[in-house]
Order: structure tokens, then C-alpha cells, then sequence
């Protein structure tokens, strides 16, 4: 199939509104993914873009959403004509905002609907205004078509998009957003957008399009896969130094724009609260974000970050993926820094055991240079005071941190060289400054070398800064008490009530009384050993009953 190209904007045929939004955004180049997108999407063919995150793809659908949309000849305003599906709240967002600027002087009605919004709201706004083109996250779209489907129609619909469709996989709505395929016409023009051309977008190639133009655009300034004004570096380090060199980093970057990646919203919520009240780096510019905030408190952070000129984002990267910031400094962990020609550098800690992770990207034509780690004078002391003694909450979050962090690891989609096996789960726990180890059947089959790093603290008796939330803990302690003790009192009842009925009844000591009395021994054993808890002896003899 023939693929066309444009050399600009001034040779494709478009209206004068889009023509003028153009001029009014300083848009006056085509990047290469635009040059080749915009001609073929504008004349009825499907299209398949492979191109790298940040190379100008937005408005390679912006454009012909605006252009198709607008040569309808007739249309209400309840009719559907274009749907556009991001994987991040944060994406849809900026998508958007570009779409409402080129849809300015135009009929149409561009809504943003997304999740962590009141779904009513969205349902009363699409009511009342209704909504020509969409652009949405999966599970929002589904709850509106399902609640608005007596009055959003979809009989219209022109164009379908799917934005960082590799995403869309990742995050786990392949299955959704083929429900939402089957429910939208057939004769439309669908656009699908991906940094990565896995099988399971190959998959869903064939579910929603139609012999698709495929096109693959390489950035003519970049060498291999990497932008030439990036520069991307790797340091080795143990897990119990990593937050030490990571803190040493930040402070000597002091007034740089910088995003840390993290694996798990759980991760960004405790190191940015133990960074935040830390002495060492209590001083920073400290900004988080992560998918399971609620949109307004989303929105305005990332509003925050874009605005400031020296600031640290702690994000997830799948978070990131939907942030376009021009002017990062720095990126932790291998980032999107160096988009579009901006100067960026990436940095990417490695433990030991992932040292293989280097061979792999120069497979792939990556090449990283070593940084040597920091001499620094930080302790770890000051740290597990805060634990110990700050406020529960900080305890609370390193505990789902770890648990988060260890699943994340297990479940990693590179498991061939982030091998679950080869971790030193003790170093982590250090790396996470853990008082007490969670209890999780991931850690069972492993043998496991730490040792509480504070023995004397009681971590049940660590209370919440809060005195509110303080109090509800102790009410609900209390009443835990309570329910042990009243079980326990149950039990021995049962129990001599069994003896009592067995002596009077003549009862015969059988193979299963004899088993019932192995068995609580070898938990008595085990309680004396302290391999298990009281909870879990009691739990035991409950079942034996």
C-alpha cells in the first residue's frame, strides 16, 4: 500500500479554522510522524504509527478528528462523531486541551471524560451539552455509554483513536476496550497510536481496523533508539544505599527540574512523605503523583510541577507517561526526558544482580555510561526515628511500599533479567528502612537473612500524629482485645464441654482425638519458638472444633 507524505501544512488540504489555530499556536513545521500521518489519516485510510512518545503525534489525530468531524454536513449535538482513548487521566487531559483549542471555532462539542471524576457529573454535563467528540479513559467511556445510552449516540461515528495504545495493554484494558470495538460501528476511520508494536497490540490491530497503512517514523535526530541530546547514565548500587545515593544526587542538583521514577503508587506515597520529613532532604522541592489520586488533587500538582522552575517530581512511570513537560532537567530511571530536542539526561539505578540489564540495551543499540556513586556522610538513624517515632502513617506506608515493591518486582514483564530469585529480599527490606517485616506468601519459599534493625520498638504501640486518627487506632485495638478475649473464653467453654461429654458419655479416645492432640502440640511448639503468633494458634484450635 502506497504511503503518502506531506512536506507541510500548506500542502494538505485543510480549513481555514484549523489553518488559523495553527498560525495562533506557533505551529509552522511538521515533525516526521505529522509529515506522514496527516495525508493518509485525512483520506479515509486506517493507520497504524509507530513512533516514540513526545514526536508530535497528538495533533497527527488531532487534525483529522477536526478536519472529518467538521465536513459532516448534518449533526445534533447528541451525536457522537469522534471518540479519542488515552490510558492515563493525565494524557486525555492534554489531549484535550489541544483538541478544545483547534475545535474553538468550530460547532463541534469536545468532552473530557475520565475516571476520578463523579460519574454523575460527567453524566449531567453530556446530558446537558452532549458531546461530539470524546476524548475519555476506557472504564469512563464504558460507564458512559452504558449510562447515557438513551440519549449519546454512536450511530455517526467517524473516527476512532487509540493514543499510547501500548499503554492501554499494559495497564490491563485490552478486554474492555474490545468491548467498547464491538459496540461502535465498523464503517469508520480508526487510528491507533503506540510506542511498541507488541503481539497483543497486533491482536487488537485486528479486532478494530481495517487494512491499516503501517507506519514506523524513526526521529531523524535520534541514533538508534535514543534522542541524540540525551544522555543516559547507570549507577550500581546495594539496595540499602540506594535512597542515600538518590537523596545525595537530588541535593547536589538542587534547583534542577527533575522526574523520579517509581514502580507503585504505594512507593511514591511513602518516599515522598520520608523524603518530605527527612532532615537531610526535608528542604526540596517535593512534588508526587500517582494514579490512585483523586483528579482535582492530580490535576493541580501536575499544574504545579509544569509552572515551577526547580521542582522533583516522584512519579510512577505508567503516571508518566502521560506528562509532556519541555523543560526537565533530569530524569531518575530512565525516562522521556530529551523529547522533541530538548537537552535531558536519564539516570537509572541498578542492583547488582540486574548488571545484565546493560547488555540487553546495548542489544538495542542503547548505550549508557557509568556514574560513579556518591561519598556521602548519610546514616539510616535518623530515618528509623522518624519510623519509630514520627507518626504511624510513615510506618504504615513503608509497609505497603515493600509489599508493593516485591509483587512489582516478581511480576516484572523484563522477569528474564529483574529475577524475583536473585534479590536479597533482607537488603531491600534495609533499602526500604522496615522495622518488622510484613507478613506475604510471596516471601515464604524465600530464605530470608534480616534482623529488625530497632528489636525494642514495638510497632504496635507506634501511634498516628493525628490525634483524631490516634484515637480511632486505640478504639479499634481495644475492641480486637475484646473479640480475642471473648473468643478465647468460647473456646475453652467448648472444650471443657467436649471433655465433660466425652467422660460421661463413656467416650473412646479415637485416631482423630489423637491426631486433634499432635496437632495442638505442634502449634505449641511453634508459639514457644515464636514461629507463630497467639492469632494464629487461635485460629488453628478453632478449626480443629
Amino acid at each position: 500500500m502506497k504511503i503518502n507524505t506531506a512536506e507541510s501544512f500548506d500542502t494538505i488540504d485543510l480549513s481555514e479554522t484549523t489553518r488559523k489555530t495553527l498560525n495562533a499556536l506557533n505551529f509552522t513545521r511538521m515533525t516526521p510522524v505529522q509529515a506522514v500521518t496527516l495525508p493518509n489519516f485525512l483520506s479515509n485510510k486506517d493507520v497504524v504509527v509507530q513512533s516514540k512518545t513526545g514526536s508530535g503525534k497528538t495533533l497527527s489525530f488531532v487534525i483529522p478528528v477536526i478536519e472529518i468531524c467538521q465536513g459532516l454536513k448534518s449533526f445534533m449535538l447528541n451525536d457522537v462523531l469522534a471518540v479519542i482513548i488515552s490510558p492515563t487521566r493525565e494524557l486525555a487531559k492534554q489531549t484535550y486541551d489541544v483538541t478544545v483549542k483547534f475545535s474553538e471555532n468550530t460547532n463541534l462539542v469536545v468532552q473530557c471524560l475520565i475516571g476520578g471524576v463523579d460519574i454523575q457529573a460527567d453524566v449531567k454535563k453530556v446530558r446537558e451539552f452532549g458531546g461530539n467528540i470524546l476524548v475519555t479513559t476506557p472504564g469512563r467511556l464504558w460507564d458512559i455509554m452504558e449510562k447515557c445510552s438513551d440519549f449519546l449516540l454512536f450511530k455517526k461515528l467517524e473516527v476512532l483513536v487509540f493514543d499510547e495504545a501500548d499503554k492501554l495493554i499494559q495497564m490491563g484494558f485490552q478486554s474492555k476496550v474490545t468491548e467498547i470495538i464491538g459496540k461502535l460501528p465498523k464503517q469508520r476511520r480508526t487510528g491507533l497510536f503506540s510506542a511498541t508494536l507488541n503481539d497483543s497490540i497486533k491482536e487488537l490491530i485486528k479486532v478494530g481496523l481495517r487494512n491499516p497503512v503501517k507506519i514506523n517514523v524513526t526521529d531523524s535526530h535520534s541514533d538508534g533508539q535514543t534522542p541524540e541530546t540525551l544522555q543516559l547514565f547507570y549507577s550500581v548500587v546495594n539496595p540499602k544505599e540506594k535512597l542515600f545515593q538518590l537523596a545525595s544526587f537530588l541535593k547536589e542538583k538542587k534547583g534542577s527540574k527533575i522526574m523520579v521514577y517509581f514502580g507503585t503508587c504505594a512507593c511514591v506515597e511513602y518516599f515522598h512523605h520520608l523524603l518530605s520529613e527527612w532532615s537531610e532532604t526535608k528542604d526540596l522541592n517535593l512534588i508526587s503523583l500517582h494514579g490512585k489520586m483523586v483528579t482535582k488533587k492530580r490535576d493541580g500538582l501536575y499544574k504545579k510541577f509544569v509552572k515551577e522552575k526547580d521542582a522533583i517530581l516522584l512519579c510512577t512511570d505508567v503516571t508518566a507517561r502521560g506528562i509532556h513537560v519541555d523543560d526537565i532537567d533530569f530524569v531518575i530511571q530512565v525516562g522521556r526526558s530529551g523529547r522533541m530536542g530538548n537537552l535531558g539526561n536519564a539516570l537509572v539505578y541498578l542492583y547488582p544482580n540486574e548488571v545484565p540489564y546493560l547488555d540487553f540495551l546495548k542489544l538495542r543499540k542503547i548505550s549508557m555510561e557509568d556514574l560513579p556513586l556518591f561519598n556521602h556522610t548519610l546514616c539510616s538513624s535518623g530515618i528509623y526515628d522518624l519510623l519509630a517515632n514520627h507518626d504511624r502513617s510513615l510506618y504504615e506506608k513503608s509497609m505497603r511500599a515493600f509489599v508493593s515493591y516485591v509483587r512489582f518486582y516478581q511480576e516484572h514483564h523484563a522477569s528474564f533479567i529483574f529475577r524475583f530469585k536473585d534479590i536479597a529480599i533482607g537488603d531491600i527490606a534495609d533499602g526500604f528502612f522496615l522495622l518488622n517485616l510484613p507478613r506475604m506468601p510471596e516471601l515464604d519459599q524465600k530464605n530470608i537473612d534480616w534482623k529488625p534493625p530497632r528489636p525494642e520498638v514495638n510497632v504496635h504501640e507506634i501511634a498516628f500524629k493525628d490525634p483524631q486518627r490516634e484515637q480511632q487506632r486505640l478504639v479499634r485495638v481495644e475492641k480486637q482485645k475484646e473479640k480475642k478475649a471473648e473468643e478465647k473464653k468460647q473456646r475453652k467453654k467448648s472444650l471443657k464441654n467436649k471433655k465433660k461429654s466425652g467422660i460421661t458419655k463413656g467416650h473412646r479416645f479415637t485416631v482423630n482425638d489423637w491426631d486433634e492432640l499432635q496437632s495442638e502440640a505442634r502449634l505449641l511448639k511453634k508459639l514457644k519458638k515464636g514461629k507463630i503468633s497467639e492469632k494464629e494458634v487461635d485460629d488453628a484450635l478453632m478449626n480443629f472444633e
